[in-house]
């Protein structure tokens, strides 16, 4: 667990959040947004490889827009270029018109009349609104070549919706269209219907999206250039050509992405707009070649999206950090889904996280906003703590290096003088070691300009440095009754023994002072095993800290003793750092009049 506490931090607010992501998960769940769904898809349209077109299928476009052809189109303009096309000797001439090119009923009959008796020559009906469907003209009604390539027979769309769908392979609600079969019976071999298996509904219809090749991949040309005989004719030999005229079916009754990308490329037709005949033979292609946009099965968009959210609320990075990826998820997406469409034909649906992301992002921005600021703030004042401590640090430097000269005549001394007993000599060579080596620790972190965080750790007996220092109290304290207590088999631990010498001699002094005013002053010491840490307990029954000091002691610097100058606020934090630098615990409990436990657990050496 260890690794978890390093990495994550929970709490009630950030668990709070994490529960606040599910009803909003569940109302993505319900509903649908198609239009982020068509934006991202039409988007990936552009990327398409055309290296699997049927390049048996050429397109001839009629612009009336660019072209001397003028709209509604004549009869003469059909047959000027059904008969240039014609002389080509193609495989199947495929005519895609509506009735709103026709104008008039003379020119239907007349036009039925050219084209009757041409066993070459096929209609294609594809329009679901009636008025424009020529199988529902009764000129045409008894017309035998009639080729439904693209169709839902569904008619109850909105105004919006009135165009067919672009690059979309429809099913209508009675069953499937009979598309392949007519395609076998124009001599080619289709892809089955149940080839087609990544459906979804949409206004009641099974729909399969298809792969858009690039323009001009399976062969298109303009019908003037065909006229003008700029266009080599054997490109049309054996082939089924698609003539229709020039107009554009976005996907989402929009202007389309297309449009866009060709006014980047210049890569068009003259104009702005993808023909419709060109979608046709995306549709005819797809028939044979079976390559369409697949949608994983399984595939659960929001799960993701919510594993990534609650991750990124309770991982321990910086507000700062936090902004930047919460800010970077949704590119992210829509670069994951581009390199899954180009590189494996999939789509991944991530319209339902992106809606779900961008109001998440309404709320989420502010509130890490607010944390960095906080952030900012409690790094100015621990950077102003920070740089009191060192202050203070460097007159302890000057202070180590003006006792070092007095501490070497108090050790020759010490040498000339006799104890009368024996155990008050042991104590003061101790101390006056322990003197010595601050002194020298102090001076050489200093002057190597390097700081504690670099020391190596080493074992320290911790039962012998409280041993040590507990006499050294007991002497100086004879009114405080000292128990010790040892309940583990082993009282080594990882440490820095200098360092845990002067925390456990602030402690005492502080216990110490706490018990000024108590009748019988007593100290509690123990030295307990658990799991991997050794742990020493400190307690005693003075008069406690209050309640509001408590909250403080260990974040910033402050004292119980200011009223007697005899503290500085220093000791509690600093003796709390190093003791997290070293992989340990530091906890202190109180209460007012009945007195304080601090304990400090170490790793086990």
């Amino acid at each position: 667990m260890k690794w978890l506490n390093r990495w994550f931090s929970f709490s009630w607010k950030k668990l709070v959040l994490v529960a606040a992501l599910v009803p909003l998960m569940w109302y993505c769940q319900q509903t649908d947004f198609p239009r982020v769904k068509s934006f991202i898809k039409d988007a990936l349209q552009f990327l398409n490889d055309p290296a699997e077109v049927d390049t048996s299928f050429v397109t001839v476009n009629i612009n009336g827009k660019v072209d001397t052809f003028t709209r509604p189109f004549t009869l003469e303009t059909f047959t000027s270029v059904i008969d240039k096309i014609r002389s080509y000797k193609p495989k199947h001439i495929i005519l895609c018109f509506s009735q709103k090119e026709f104008r008039g009923e003379e020119i239907k009959k007349g036009f039925f009349k050219y084209i009757e008796d041409k066993k070459e020559i096929y209609l294609q009906a594809d329009y679901v609104n009636p008025e424009d469907n020529l199988a529902r003209n009764p000129v045409f009604e008894n017309f035998a070549r009639f080729v439904i390539i693209s169709s839902s027979t569904d008619t109850n769309q909105g105004a919006r919706d009135r165009k067919p769908r672009r690059l979309l392979l429809s099913y209508d609600k009675e069953g499937p269209a009979d598309e392949y079969l007519e395609l076998k019976n124009l001599g080619y071999n289709p892809k089955e219907l149940n080839y087609f298996k990544f459906g979804f509904k949409l206004w009641e219809t099974d729909q399969i999206y298809f792969k858009s090749y690039k323009a001009g991949a399976f062969g298109s040309y303009d019908a003037q250039d065909l006229l003008n005989n700029i266009i080599d004719g054997s490109n049309f030999t054996e082939k089924t050509i698609l003539l229709g005229s020039f107009d554009e079916f976005s996907f989402s009754g929009l202007p389309s992405v297309f449009n866009f990308s060709d006014k980047i490329s210049g890569d068009n037709f003259k104009t702005f707009y993808f023909p419709h005949v060109d979608n046709l033979a995306n549709i005819l292609n797809t028939y044979t070649t079976g390559n369409y946009i697949k949608t994983p099965k399984n595939f659960n968009d929001l799960l993701i999206t919510f594993i990534i959210l609650s991750i990124l609320i309770c991982i321990k990075i910086p507000s700062k950090t936090k902004l930047f990826i919460s800010l970077s998820i949704i590119p992210l997406f829509l670069i994951l889904a581009t390199l899954t469409y180009v590189f494996s034909s999939f789509f991944l649906d991530f319209s339902r996280s992106i809606v779900l992301i961008f109001f998440l992002q309404y709320l989420g921005i502010p509130i890490i906003m607010f944390s960095m600021f906080k952030e900012q703030e409690t790094k100015k004042l621990q950077e102003i703590g920070d740089a009191r401590i060192d202050a203070l640090l460097t007159v302890s430097e000057k202070v180590a290096h003006d006792i070092r000269s007095p501490l070497s005549a108090i050790n020759l001394v010490m040498h000339k003088v006799k104890f009368d007993d024996p155990e008050y000599k042991e104590i003061f060579d101790s101390a006056v070691q322990r003197i010595d080596e601050t002194a020298t620790k102090i001076l050489t972190r200093y002057r190597t300009k390097t700081g504690s965080e670099n020391e190596a750790v080493e074992q320290i007996d911790l039962a012998e440095i409280i041993s040590s220092i507990t006499k050294e109290k007991k002497i100086l304290n004879t009114k405080v009754e000292f128990e010790f207590v040892i309940n583990s088999e082993s009282t080594t631990a990882m440490g820095l023994k200098l360092d845990l010498e002067r925390i456990l001699s602030n402690i005492l002094d502080n216990s110490i002072f706490a018990l000024q005013s108590i009748l019988e002053p007593r100290i509690f010491i123990s030295i307990d095993s658990h799991n991997d840490m050794i742990r020493v307990g400190i307690t005693d029954n003075g008069t406690g800290i209050p309640e509001q000091v408590l909250k403080l002691l260990g974040t910033a610097r402050i004292t119980t003793k200011a009223d007697t100058n005899q503290g500085n606020g220093i000791g509690i934090l600093h003796a709390k750092r190093v003791i997290e630098r070293l992989n340990g615990r530091f906890e202190i409990s109180s209460a007012e009049h009945v007195g304080t436990t601090i304990k400090i657990s170490l790793p086990k050496a």
